[in-house]
């Protein structure tokens, strides 16, 4: 079971168990927290794409730690005047664990030996469609080809060009 959740802004697929480091969340260390910004859910009943967001369900996070960065510089200078700033930055990290991926009001247990879920409305199997065959890759169409046949070369040779006849000089006289 794998899902597409946004978290601080940013889109991550998290399956339980996972590690990932993202941007710092205001939530203390050692800590838990629920994310409802849910995209997609995918396990054993099929494929689920919210628009944008999936109703009911809910992703739970544990904050293992906070730290920063690595360094980045910021260098800036204006050629030929002798102007250079340097500027260095640290970026703050948080690194969460996905505890579970569950259906609000239902914990992973209750899931488990539910086996009956499923794609719950008509319009959520119409989109679930669409969405698949929008997927689908598109048929490869020739490209129209750049060099000109022989047929046209011949032609082309055959037709006489008007020939450009020039006046000569006239010479200047020397006293």
């Amino acid at each position: 079971m794998f899902a597409v959740a946004k978290i601080q802004g940013n889109q991550y697929t998290l399956s339980e168990g996972q590690t990932l480091k993202t941007q710092k969340v205001p939530v203390s260390q050692g800590q838990k927290f629920t994310v409802k910004d849910v995209l997609l859910i995918s396990d054993t009943h099929g494929i689920r794409v919210g628009t944008p967001y999936l109703d009911g369900y809910e992703i739970e996070f544990e904050v293992l730690d906070h730290a920063k960065g690595d360094k980045i510089r910021v260098f800036k200078m204006k050629a030929k005047k002798r102007y250079m700033r340097t500027h260095g930055h640290r970026q703050w990290y948080s690194t969460l664990k996905v505890v579970s991926i569950y259906e609000a009001g239902k914990k992973k247990e209750e899931i488990s030996r539910d086996s009956s879920i499923s794609v719950s409305s008509e319009t959520e199997q119409m989109s679930l469609g669409m969405e698949m065959e929008s997927i689908k890759p598109k048929p490869r169409v020739a490209r129209k080809s750049h060099v000109k046949d022989d047929d046209s070369k011949n032609q082309e040779n055959l037709v006489s060009k008007p020939k450009v006849i020039r006046k000569p000089r006239a010479k200047k006289e020397e006293n």
